[in-house]
């Protein structure tokens, strides 16, 4: 089964570490230790066929069609756009290739496995329960509407979120929202600040729907991609480089699921702290639930970014 990345190879390959035969540090965040080790981009951040059809085709469309006629495509546009930002910077995209820079970004949260199993799931329920409120159809066959769909169909129902991955990645109003942010990267090289990737690695404080919302997204080791809206634009300009870079690499800790890729070692140290810090805070607020001492919660993210 194919392999199919929620975090792009040429994207993981911006933390190669050439020392080490070009393959990229990696933390494992959900094991004893948190062992450090370096790995090759292709061997890590995929799950095997997450968005392929459990068919060979359906609809005209082959097992593999969202990745190869959507997600590869989109990667493909994204890495030309990353060597012209490399060498003429942000400024030099024009309307359309900001265009694609967003689409790429969305495609990277619409690719999480998390998000891909919900929208599997939640669709081919939505689906069959669209079925089965249509009118009876007892008066023409002894077959359900779901039962009719299931035969000349197979594998359209409970692959019907595959299908939907495409159009809902990239959502018109979210790209529109996007395109009202003020965007630039920032460049921690000239404070020795390293910048590590989350498996997870867009960070948005609170939500894009915010009047004051932050959207980042590391792209190498020692550059961030920010978008801010608000009063948050102000406040970014005028904040410590070094404490920025803190945050930054806090929430790519916070909101991992198993790995933080980064170029050597050096920053384990850091990661094991903050990992432990949350897990005291997560055991303290499933305590305080348990015991419904408080009827609200107040994530740890925004007590650590309130300044933001």
């Amino acid at each position: 089964m194919q392999k199919q990345h929620f975090i792009p190879q040429f994207f993981l390959k911006r933390w190669r570490n050439v020392d080490a035969n070009n393959r990229i540090g990696s933390i494992l965040i959900n094991k004893r230790n948190y062992p450090f080790s370096f790995i090759s981009p292709k061997n890590t951040a995929y799950e095997n066929g997450i968005w392929s059809f459990s068919e060979e085709c359906i609809l005209g469309i082959e097992r593999d069609g969202v990745e190869n006629h959507y997600y590869s495509k989109i990667d493909n546009k994204a890495a030309e756009l990353f060597l012209i930002i490399d060498k003429n910077g942000l400024p030099s995209l024009n309307g359309q290739q900001k265009h694609y820079l967003f689409e790429f970004m969305c495609s990277l949260v619409s690719r999480y496995p998390e998000n891909v199993k919900w929208l599997k799931k939640f669709t081919e329920t939505e689906f069959r329960n669209s079925l089965k409120s249509n009118p009876d159809t007892s008066k023409y066959t002894d077959e359900s509407f779901e039962d009719i769909v299931e035969q000349h169909y197979p594998g359209l129902l409970s692959n019907y979120g595959i299908f939907m991955l495409p159009e809902l990645s990239f959502l018109p109003q979210i790209g529109k929202r996007m395109h009202e942010f003020s965007w630039h990267i920032v460049n921690f090289l000239l404070i020795s600040k390293q910048i590590i990737l989350s498996d997870r690695p867009i960070i948005i404080v609170p939500n894009i729907k915010s009047q004051d919302c932050i959207i980042s997204l590391p792209i190498s080791p020692h550059q961030v991609l920010i978008g801010t809206s608000g009063s948050v634009r102000s406040k970014i300009e005028n904040i410590n480089l070094a404490e920025l870079a803190d945050r930054i690499n806090y929430e790519s800790v916070r909101t991992a699921r198993t790995r933080i890729y980064c170029i050597d070692e050096s920053l384990h140290d850091y990661v094991v702290k903050q990992r432990k810090r949350l897990k005291i805070y997560q055991n303290y607020c499933r305590l305080v639930k348990e015991s419904q001492l408080f009827t609200t919660s107040f994530p740890y993210t925004h007590i650590y970014c309130q300044k933001i």
